[in-house]
């Protein structure tokens, strides 16, 4: 599902670290992306039907025994929105406009 945003990643990688650290940046990013795509699977198979595997946790709702596989998705879409406030509040801003110059060009080609 998410493995096109690994195309994505490494363009990012390629824009915000400099060019001594890029093939160690992107080695991490490959590396990390692999393990990403064994371990969310095997995640999200644990936490399938959480009402047999775990019968003692409290989690005996109506919605875990109607839908048993509510909670992976549940976590998936947690994960996902801890990534983006991550890049929202963390990612560097790779493109850099001086004194609006980009609008400057718009207005002038208009005329």
């Amino acid at each position: 599902f998410f493995n096109p945003l690994v195309g994505l990643c490494k363009t990012i990688v390629c824009e915000v670290v400099d060019d001594e650290n890029q093939t160690k940046a992107l080695s991490y990013l490959t590396g990390w992306a692999a393990l990403g795509m064994v371990i969310g699977p095997t995640v999200g198979g644990w936490l399938s039907e959480p009402i047999d595997k775990f019968p003692n946790v409290g989690l005996a709702s109506e919605i875990f025994r109607t839908f048993p596989y509510v909670l992976p998705n549940l976590f998936g879409s947690f994960m996902s929105f801890i990534m983006f406030l991550a890049v929202f509040f963390f990612l560097p801003e790779s493109l850099v406009v001086d004194n609006n110059e980009y609008y400057t060009q718009i207005s002038t080609a208009d005329e």
